[in-house]
């Protein structure tokens, strides 16, 4: 069935311009191991002098790294351009609910991380606080388990990472920390963290006048999983036995202002950057500082 449907392709594409785009492309290469084989010898033998414009899309970012982009591919070298599809910022995402007052457009910007699909999957409608009982806090929810499925699809050892990303949620920002937390040694720990930086998950965080390398700390980059490790574990045994109503206000709500600290901090960033033609000078870097601050400053 590929081959033939790669085939109608290739005369469609000889007789216009064609753009061919397979979404989710890492279902197909699953189900069919050899369709990046046989897309390659197609490419290289019978579509490169055509007017056929390829487009494969994914949303698993392991995989497209590794599979299609990778070395050892057999599409490595085939792609004229690539395009990782970053979250929406705060403004677009504000787009999605323009009846929420402004403070909840923030709250969901900060909730979603500004991915559409999680920002329709909450349904927002006109109250955040019931759509995040409903869609988070519900054992059948969509979005109750979701950062741990999205583990299991992207990694080998998801437990582990797992239990990372938990530990940065806590607070345990600093190497030693987490590797000391999840009794791992630090140079494995190391590669752990390097992977969930590469997947968008964490990131790493210098003071912005400091030298790269000193005081770094790692915090979750990615806002749809820092809230779900930030409220969803703890939370589970009052979400198991259906009581999760009656203590939302106080563990989840009130607790939202601290949680948005560091949201709003990335929404100042991007608006500073948005206007920074604007502004009599340039902006080499933005970032977070911490330390010990000078008392003749003050």
């Amino acid at each position: 069935m590929v081959s033939a449907a790669f085939a109608a392709i290739e005369m469609l594409g000889k007789k216009e311009r064609l753009i061919f785009v397979i979404d989710e492309y890492p279902y197909l290469a699953k189900s069919e191991p050899s369709v990046s084989s046989r897309l390659q010898h197609i490419i290289d033998h019978r579509w490169q002098n055509s007017s056929l414009f390829l487009i494969l899309c994914g949303s698993s970012m392991s995989f497209m790294q590794n599979q299609v982009l990778g070395y050892e591919s057999p599409l490595y070298g085939r792609r004229t351009a690539q395009f990782r599809i970053e979250p929406l910022t705060y403004r677009e995402t504000a787009v999605f609910v323009p009846d929420l007052p402004t403070e909840e457009k923030a709250l969901l910007y900060g909730i979603t991380g500004g991915v559409p699909h999680y920002i329709n999957k909450l349904d927002a409608g006109n109250d955040i606080n019931s759509a995040l009982l409903e869609n988070f806090f519900d054992c059948s929810a969509y979005l109750y388990e979701e950062p741990e499925n999205l583990l299991k699809q992207e990694l080998r050892e998801p437990a582990v990472y797992n239990s990372i990303i938990t530990s940065i949620a806590e607070g345990y920002t600093k190497l030693n920390e987490i590797s000391t937390k999840n009794g791992l040694e630090s140079g494995a720990c190391l590669k752990y963290i390097r992977t969930l930086t590469k997947l968008g998950i964490i990131t790493r965080e210098t003071p912005v006048t400091e030298k790269k390398g000193k005081k770094t700390i790692y915090q979750i980059e990615d806002n749809f999983f820092r809230f779900w490790y930030r409220f969803i574990p703890k939370n589970i045994p009052a979400i198991v036995s259906g009581k999760i109503e009656t203590s939302f206000d106080r563990s989840v709500k009130l607790k939202m202002h601290d949680y948005m600290g560091l949201v709003f901090e990335k929404m100042c960033r991007d608006y500073l950057m948005r206007y920074s033609d604007d502004i009599p000078f340039d902006i080499a870097e933005t970032g977070q500082w911490w330390g010990t601050v000078d008392e003749q400053i003050i």
